[in-house]
């Protein structure tokens, strides 16, 4: 109590240009103070796919600020970065839509120098480019027209009991009133149809 009677009496005491300067600092403090917490984001943000044209990155965006995911445009204006935890259901509902219609690079991303990449790099580019050029593959069926592609790769073990598939989830983008049949598809694969409501 004695405190606030203390900050009472001062700002009694002040003039009118002091008062003007405290409050001034005041606001400015808050602003920096929420502007920082605004601009720091509370988890690292990635893209969602390869490079894009201007209006293919608009589309994208329109979708997910549809889907509710937080997005914004990286610094050369080419690509929509995500919150990474979101980036998979960002990825699928994108692709329910077919976007981006372009599959991105393939194997031909090790043909370009990546001199310093670390091994975590290379292995993250490397599964991109597996899907990128599983998802070229799939739209040579003749009723797809955009496919996407997403590899969980278990990682490796010594042990034969716990070693695990690797297994994959593709999203098709069908041409109107088509569907696919199990011609196209290698008695080897396991797949199932369901309706998409999205």
């Amino acid at each position: 109590m004695e405190f606030a009677n203390n900050i009472r009496d001062w700002w009694k005491s002040i003039g009118g240009a002091t008062r003007a300067i405290v409050i001034g600092l005041l606001v400015s403090a808050v602003v920096a103070v929420a502007a920082f917490l605004y601009l720091s984001p509370s988890e690292p943000m990635v893209a969602v796919g390869p490079d894009m044209p201007p209006e293919e990155v608009k589309a994208v965006q329109d979708r997910l600020t549809t889907l509710s995911i937080p997005n914004k445009l990286d610094g050369r204006g080419v690509n929509v970065l995500v919150p990474a935890s979101r980036r998979v259901e960002a990825v699928v509902g994108l692709a329910a839509q077919g976007l981006p219609t372009r599959s991105g690079k393939g194997l031909e991303t090790f043909e370009e120098s990546s001199f310093g990449a670390t091994p975590f790099q290379n292995a993250v580019n490397y599964q991109r480019a597996l899907q990128n050029e599983l998802a070229r593959a799939i739209t040579q069926v003749e009723p797809v027209v955009a496919a996407r592609v997403l590899l969980a790769r278990p990682d490796p073990t010594p042990f034969v009991r716990d070693q695990r598939p690797p297994t994959a989830s593709v999203v098709l983008r069908m041409k109107p009133n088509t569907g696919l049949s199990k011609g196209p598809v290698r008695p080897s694969f396991r797949w199932s149809r369901t309706p998409w409501t999205g």
